[in-house]
């Protein structure tokens, strides 16, 4: 037989971690502007970014009295001592723009545009790795895991114009990118551990399109939309579960970027109408967004099986009504979800029905909410 002891802090389990950093960096750059003609003209800029992070961490096992040791989320010990490390990273970026306005209320653009963000470190996580909740991790054999920098290169061109004096604003505009170690989070293999990974190369694409109208004195309405496609490259890393539930670590290549749909749009109708010095103003908006992956893992009848799921698409409509005094204060009536549509957003792509973090994993939309706004801008 065993006796059980329970932790003294009313039988919860902590797991004290204590993480230090000393972030410093610096850049420079240099943008140059050209103006060929009325019509024409360009600028190009170069920066330099250089960036230092030392971090430490250490386990305060003093303050988790339970016997179960170190296993909600750091997983290791420091008997000795905080472990620590300290990285760099430095990238030269650049961006090129040219612009041609064939009349004055027209214009036409092209960019370059290069980009980059440092790396860092994991806050629960050592290297080298080994059984979760099994290692003493001490200086100078352990530091804290890190991962690179992330850098893009993207290409957009576009256009903006006004016409009907005015009345009329359009935006339409399409790009091309690519992301070299896209910094994105992962789990550790055997651990609970959510980690930041890199990935191989994500590659994307898309085309986005705006379009205001006031149509009359106090009356204007706008409609958007935007599509968007994208395919990763090397995410093995980022595969656990395509491995796991079918057999292939390299299930997720080619999928998209999870979270993001391939379409939306949107529709807003504004009005204002002039009342005792003040205005009545409302606004109406339709939001509509299309199915959205979870996760890197491909969507088959294996997975959705194993508990993967996607965010469904969805439509969201919001009205707003209320006056604005003359004085400053304005008093307003508004309505989220007013056609009470039921959806979901999802934080990775298969979870185990004995997940502790469910309440985590799932986040269902808000129902119809009704609500008043007062505000003075004095």
């Amino acid at each position: 037989t065993y006796t059980w002891t329970p932790s003294p802090n009313d039988g919860l389990i902590d797991d004290w971690n204590r993480t230090r950093g000393k972030y410093q960096g610096w850049a420079a750059y240099v943008d140059l502007q050209f103006r060929f003609s009325e019509q024409l003209d360009a600028s190009v800029g170069v920066r330099y970014n250089d960036d230092e992070k030392e971090m430490s961490q250490e386990v305060l096992t003093d303050r988790n009295q339970s016997i179960l040791g170190q296993v909600v989320q750091t997983g290791f010990t420091t008997p000795e001592g905080p472990v620590s490390d300290t990285q760099s990273w430095s990238e030269p970026t650049w961006r090129a723009v040219v612009n041609w306005r064939p009349t004055d209320g027209q214009l036409l653009y092209a960019s370059v545009t290069t980009g980059y963000k440092q790396g860092g470190f994991n806050s629960f996580s050592i290297t080298p790795g080994g059984p979760f909740s099994g290692v003493e991790a001490v200086p100078g054999l352990f530091r804290p895991s890190s991962f690179d920098s992330e850098t893009v290169i993207s290409y957009e061109v576009g256009y903006k114009g006004t016409h009907l004096d005015g009345a009329s604003q359009v935006q339409l505009n399409a790009f091309v990118y690519e992301y070299e170690d896209l910094q994105a989070t992962c789990s550790e293999p055997g651990s609970p551990v959510v980690v930041v990974c890199n990935t191989g190369t994500v590659d994307g694409q898309g085309v986005e399109g705006v379009w205001n109208y006031a149509f009359a004195e106090n009356w204007s309405f706008g409609v958007g939309f935007s599509w968007f496609d994208s395919e990763g490259k090397g995410v093995q890393d980022f595969c656990a579960d395509g491995e796991e539930f079918l057999g292939d670590r390299n299930a997720c290549e080619g999928s998209p970027l999870p979270g993001i749909p391939e379409w939306t749009a949107y529709a807003t109708l504004d009005g204002t109408i002039p009342l005792a010095s003040g205005e009545l103003y409302g606004n109406l908006t339709g939001f509509w967004e299309d199915d959205a992956p979870a996760d890197w893992v491909p969507f088959t009848p294996e997975t959705i099986a194993a508990g993967a799921r996607e965010g469904g698409g969805y439509t969201e409509v919001q009205a707003l009504a209320g006056y604005r005094s003359p004085v400053g204060w304005s008093l307003a009536l508004y309505v989220e979800n007013l056609l009470d549509d039921e959806y979901y957003d999802f934080e990775g792509g298969v979870s185990s029905a004995s997940s502790p973090y469910v309440q985590s994993d799932i986040s269902p939309s808000r129902p119809r909410t009704a609500g008043v706004r007062f505000s003075w801008n004095l």
